[in-house]
């Protein structure tokens, strides 16, 4: 996509474009990246360090789905909604997908059992429990992303959700949570080329089952055009310089109009007034 990113570089009132605005996808960058953070953090993952690293490989051939989170380990982040939808398996077949869960410090004692006993202990989740600040890492691991996982209860507009648009992944979110409801676009009711991923209808793990299920059942072809459908969206309506630039050009020719007619109002007063003036000396 360095075409992409050459294209960004459009010089907007003498400011160039950052030329990293759009994070180039090399999936095999992506899974080398997940790869050496499951060999950084094998206590998490106890027992199922080898079979994680063969679903990393089906991965790279495009015969599994990775499914991502990224965020706090916090109740109100979803992510015991998250870990029990996993349990749907007539939704959610295990064979399909595999779960990267980058999340630390738990919240609540619920938040504490998910981290200490069923997060390790799932055979289809990749734990990262770790705040990662390398760009370049936090890039990789999104770009290699298929579905973005925002099964926030409330959230109120969804940063998150646009980060990964940008790299071309869709999204699984919870309605009735915010923002959410306003961004995505569910693949279930709209046409694939205007979606931008799929919303559960409630906030139950059986519903994210279903919304979940709906992106991994996808073809690679209509996975193409739900993907390249996220990212146009992100880009005409998300893209600070593309949505700013217009509506900051019709603000200035507003205010110019208003300063003209404010002028023009002033100057026939004071036009007046040295009539009435010369009037009154005469």
């Amino acid at each position: 996509h360095a075409d992409i990113a050459a294209k960004t570089e459009i010089i907007y009132h003498s400011i160039p474009g950052e030329p990293k605005d759009i994070p180039s996808i090399d999936k095999d960058k992506s899974i080398d990246t997940l790869q050496e953070y499951l060999e950084k953090y094998p206590q998490s993952n106890p027992g199922k360090v080898e079979s994680l690293k063969s679903m990393l490989e089906q991965a790279r051939q495009g015969k599994r789905k990775i499914l991502t989170y990224v965020g706090r380990l916090a109740g109100q982040k979803g992510l015991r909604i998250l870990i029990d939808s996993l349990k749907h398996t007539e939704q959610l077949d295990p064979d399909k997908y595999l779960i990267v869960l980058v999340a630390t410090s738990p919240d609540t004692p619920d938040m504490q059992k998910l981290a200490d006993e069923e997060i390790p202990q799932h055979p289809n989740v990749l734990w990262i429990p770790e705040h990662i600040k390398d760009q370049e890492a936090i890039e990789a691991i999104r770009t290699g992303s298929d579905v973005m996982l925002v099964p926030s209860t409330n959230e109120p507009f969804g940063l998150v959700i646009l980060e990964a648009w940008r790299a071309h992944v869709p999204v699984a979110a919870l309605k009735y949570s915010g923002g959410p409801d306003e961004l995505i676009k569910d693949i279930r009711r709209y046409p694939l080329d205007k979606s931008t991923g799929a919303l559960a209808d409630k906030q139950d793990p059986e519903e994210l089952a279903k919304a979940i299920s709906a992106l991994l059942n996808l073809s690679e072809p209509e996975m193409k055009i739900l993907q390249d459908s996220a990212f146009k969206i992100f880009e005409d309506e998300f893209t600070l310089r593309k949505s700013t630039t217009p509506k900051t050009y019709s603000f200035f020719e507003e205010l110019i109009i208003k300063k003209q007619k404010e002028a023009f109002r002033s100057e026939e007063h004071t036009s007046e007034l040295q009539s009435h003036s010369f009037i009154s000396y005469a």
